[in-house]
């Protein structure tokens, strides 16, 4: 595991010796990071998509959901002191605990249990979400340094490769849990299904007369096996970020106090452009939780009962 480096001012001559000019170290640590956070993510992102249709006792699966997006936002204006205390490394390590913390939370899927687990997914994202931008910003300007090209466009590009290995964990997520639940479709024939209230016309209304079209749940020891998978996603992904990944920081972030960086966050908020930014981002999570709560308990419920014939 190697030791920290500060990154701007006359720190930048210490580095010298890890970080070649040919960028290998940068690239290196780049790669880890987004492959660690690819594994952590596949494990969470298909978790996400299944909670509205594994866990629908009481709405737990949703109600999870909702906790961890606003812990979520009320842990943003801590995590920057946080992050100044334990780095940018840990930080992302950090989150991937709580992933871990949340999947195994699922094997008993009940209030107690849930709740806190997905606040404290909350408050790892808030986290993660910070240190990962501080992890490539820092990454991007050893290179810049080194190879004399403009910061901004290393930034652009670091981001690039970050968010397109994350972003790609949609794919390999829902093609796990394809993969596994597909089992339980091709090996349960005796399950009946009722085409003409799905699509949009499922009703999903538990207090009304209507029943779903869809019945039967995966069996227990599917659903584990698919949780033990995603644990194990979670436990790779720490192991790859804490063994191998670079603990760097930026030295430039020593000086300044925590009531600085709190304020210097609320700042950001009262500029224009985020403040017209903000209906979009709004747009985007009531579509998000649509997306979750309701169009994947629809199509993954479908899927599992039309395989059967």
């Amino acid at each position: 595991m190697s030791e920290q480096r500060p990154l701007l001012g006359d720190s930048v001559q210490q580095t010298t010796s890890v970080w070649t000019p040919t960028g290998t170290g940068c690239y290196r640590n780049l790669a880890l990071m987004s492959l660690s956070c690819t594994v952590v993510f596949t494990a969470y992102v298909s978790l996400q998509n299944l909670e509205s249709s594994l866990n629908q006792q009481g709405g737990v699966g949703v109600v999870s959901l909702a906790c961890v997006n606003g812990s979520l936002v009320l842990c943003c204006l801590l995590a920057p002191a946080v992050v100044k205390r334990i780095r940018y490394k840990w930080g992302i390590a950090l989150n991937f605990c709580a992933h871990g913390l949340f999947v195994a939370s699922n094997f008993y899927p009940v209030f107690p249990l849930m709740i806190p687990a997905s606040l404290a997914l909350g408050f790892g994202g808030a986290i993660f979400w910070t240190s990962q931008g501080m992890f490539i910003s820092s990454l991007a300007q050893i290179y810049s340094r080194e190879t004399g090209d403009e910061l901004s466009t290393i930034v652009s590009r670091f981001s690039s490769v970050a968010f397109m290995c994350f972003q790609s964990s949609q794919i390999w997520g829902n093609l796990i849990s394809s993969l596994v639940l597909n089992t339980h479709a091709q090996n349960d024939s005796s399950i009946s299904y009722n085409l003409t209230s799905c699509g949009a016309d499922f009703c999903n209304n538990h207090g009304s007369a209507v029943t779903s079209p869809y019945s039967g749940q995966p069996g227990i020891d599917l659903v584990r096996l698919l949780l033990g998978i995603f644990l194990a996603c979670c436990l790779t992904g720490f192991l790859l970020m804490a063994l191998f990944v670079d603990n760097i920081y930026l030295s430039s972030e020593e000086g300044r106090s925590t009531e600085d960086q709190g304020t210097s966050v609320l700042t950001v908020y009262a500029k224009t452009p985020i403040v017209l930014l903000v209906p979009m981002m709004m747009f985007t999570g009531m579509e998000s939780a649509f997306l979750f709560a309701e169009y994947t308990q629809v199509s993954r419920q479908l899927q599992w009962k039309v395989k059967t014939k």
